[in-house]
């Protein structure tokens, strides 16, 4: 865990394929906790858990279980959660968090 350990934290998704997110996508954030090797989270309108592993640059969400709550006006949540099923190569940059997979970059701010 220790060269990991800045993930450690709660990160707020703010851009999406370098475009600010609009909408509920505003309120998306994920918890890394690698204590326990757990995500948490929230898709700006559903809450999201399941099992992490991080290896080298690379995180893996794993088993992630979703809440189905309808949102109205909601249509890029399963997109997003699409993108969090790959592994995803990681940067950090003081405290901005990049995740990168299949081509998609989601951006992240530390608000913890």
């Amino acid at each position: 865990m220790s060269s990991n350990i800045k993930l450690h934290d709660i990160w707020a998704l703010r851009r999406v394929d370098n475009e600010n997110t609009k909408g509920n996508l505003r309120s998306a954030y994920l918890e890394f906790n690698l204590t326990m090797n757990k995500v948490y989270g929230n898709t700006g309108c559903n809450t999201l858990s399941g099992d992490l592993k991080v290896k080298e640059d690379t995180i893996y969400l794993i088993n992630l279980m979703v809440t189905e709550k309808y949102c109205e006006g909601f249509g890029n949540e399963q997109e997003y959660l699409n993108r969090l099923q790959n592994p995803m190569k990681y940067s950090l940059n003081g405290l901005e968090l990049t995740l990168i997979s299949k081509g998609s970059v989601l951006t992240f701010q530390k608000v913890d």
